[in-house]
């Protein structure tokens, strides 16, 4: 790092950590230039943007089947088409996942739970 470089800190909402950024890196930028707007405090930044929560892939899809495997790995799926989603939803409600499905009527949802 350059002697002249100053560090800056930077805070996550949701994990709580504070860290220094990597200097000439985005967020090094963003907090050099909330410091020069005369903030003290660090830089707070989403998960998102500190790494420890996954992008949202498609944040405007109107169908997502989500959920966990036995492992509690977590999947997040959007889906612009009902069939997809009803056939994904149900390939992995065979495969033993915990899954749910948002998007679509609660009598539907109900159907796709219990079958009835």
């Amino acid at each position: 790092m350059n002697a002249t470089e100053t560090e800056y800190n930077v805070f996550c909402r949701s994990c709580d950590s504070v860290w220094t950024p990597t200097p000439q890196s985005r967020l090094w930028w963003k907090a050099k230039k909330r410091a020069e707007e005369g903030f003290l405090d660090a830089l707070c930044v989403s998960g998102e943007e500190c790494g420890c929560e996954k992008k949202v892939v498609k944040p405007d899809a109107p169908i997502r089947v989500f959920g966990y495997d036995f492992e509690c790995h977590n999947f997040n799926i959007p889906f612009t088409s009902f069939t997809a989603a009803v056939s994904k939803f149900q390939q992995l409600k065979r495969d033993g996942y915990e899954v749910f499905i948002t998007g679509v009527s609660d009598s539907v949802c109900h159907h796709l739970e219990f079958g009835f």
